[in-house]
């Protein structure tokens, strides 16, 4: 037995004439080291960085889902507009359309032949938005037989 009260066998230890041994381990323990803290900082920003890759993806999708409802929308009053006056319509106010209803990120805009009745309802992504980096997305169409540009076959642009 040592002069603490506690039984050793055969192992000694230094003593420290300051702090006992559960002082010193207990100062020690306290806290974490730069390098763990920084290894903890850096897949943080690796975690960050996929999850504000997959937003932004997700975000460019959405808006471009709205576009398509919107155009696919127009196509369906401008169907309704065609049997009730023969013709089609250049404006989407006309088929009640206003334009702050529609989604701020495309310009819509709307292309009529006459002979025989034809329309291009076209979306062109805003420059300025977030919308332009949606490559090979930026400008999509749909007339007035169904067709849609780019291709839904060949572009995951109308999916």
């Amino acid at each position: 037995m040592n002069s603490d009260g506690f039984r050793f066998r055969g192992v000694s230890r230094p003593r420290s004439s300051t702090a006992s041994p559960l002082a010193v381990h207990a100062a020690s323990a306290r806290g974490f080291t730069l390098i763990e803290l920084m290894v903890v900082v850096a897949v943080i920003a690796i975690l960050a960085s996929l999850a504000l890759a997959s937003y932004r993806r997700h975000v460019l999708h959405a808006n471009r889902n709205a576009a398509e409802s919107v155009m696919l929308g127009i196509a369906s009053a401008e169907e309704r507009y065609l049997v009730d006056n023969r013709a089609y319509v250049a404006t989407a106010s006309s088929v009640g359309y206003a334009a702050g209803t529609l989604p701020s990120n495309y310009n819509f805009g709307i292309t009529v032949g006459t002979t025989p009745p034809t329309y291009t309802i076209t979306a062109t992504a805003v420059s300025t938005s977030g919308q332009a980096n949606d490559t090979g997305c930026t400008t999509l169409t749909v007339d007035n037989t169904g067709a849609k540009t780019p291709s839904p076959t060949t572009s995951p642009c109308w999916q």
